[in-house]
């Protein structure tokens, strides 16, 4: 019988990049929450300054006056439950020894 016949298959190692642990599975979910953190706060930073561009452009209108200040005040509300919502993280990441907001501090190179 050939000694091949019994290991068909081989060794079989996941590819380079595919997380084999517990601590890489965590790596992915802090760069999972560093960009929904990231986007969020672009785009409440893009809501506020259409707010305020459109209440300049308004030219006293009470209507569109209200629109601007309507989305100045969603993007603020908005920043608000982000805030919260990393404050919980870092709550529960003390209490439960976990460090996900690690992977938030973005490095900056120097020379």
């Amino acid at each position: 019988m050939n000694p091949d016949v019994g290991n068909i298959i081989g060794n079989i190692t996941p590819p380079n990049g595919v997380p084999r642990t517990i601590a890489d599975f965590s790596n992915i979910i802090g760069v999972i929450l560093r960009v929904i953190v990231i986007a969020g706060f672009l785009i409440a930073f893009i809501l506020l300054m259409v707010g305020g561009i459109s209440w300049m452009l308004s030219g006293g209108d009470e209507k569109s006056i209200a629109k601007a200040r309507g989305r100045i005040t969603a993007a603020l509300i908005g920043l608000i439950i982000l805030l919260s919502a990393i404050a919980i993280m870092e709550l529960v990441g003390t209490i439960f020894n976990i460090e996900m907001l690690k992977t938030l501090v973005i490095p900056i190179p120097t020379p």
